[in-house]
């Protein structure tokens, strides 16, 4: 196998595997890290509302998820959830519902 590599790209050499492995740990985790200071920012514009009757609504994050969807298609109606989930993914409503819900991130 290395063989074939050095015919492909003689002039570059494989990284040993621990050093491979290393790279990719430290250019990934500042992607989890942003994921989760995102969560976290968005459920304080909520909270900015809520407030800290957000932490004890005890809704499963499948429903809450579903619930703010509801509000972003337009299926679910009050006077300004519209509006604020459509500024919204998808994947940052889901992720803001995990994040309410894990007691460990009480305001």
């Amino acid at each position: 196998m290395k063989n074939q590599f050095k015919v492909i790209c003689p002039s570059i050499t494989p990284l040993p595997p621990l050093l491979a492995t290393a790279i990719a740990i430290i250019t990934l985790l500042p992607i989890t890290i942003r994921a989760d200071t995102s969560a976290k920012i968005m459920a304080y514009a909520c909270y900015t509302c809520h407030g800290k009757e957000l932490m004890s609504y005890n809704t499963p994050t499948l429903k809450l998820t579903q619930q703010l969807l509801a509000f972003k298609n337009g299926s679910k109606t009050s006077t300004i959830m519209e509006r604020i989930t459509k500024g919204y993914s998808n994947s940052e409503l889901q992720s803001v519902a995990t994040y309410i819900n894990n007691p460990k991130n009480a305001f």
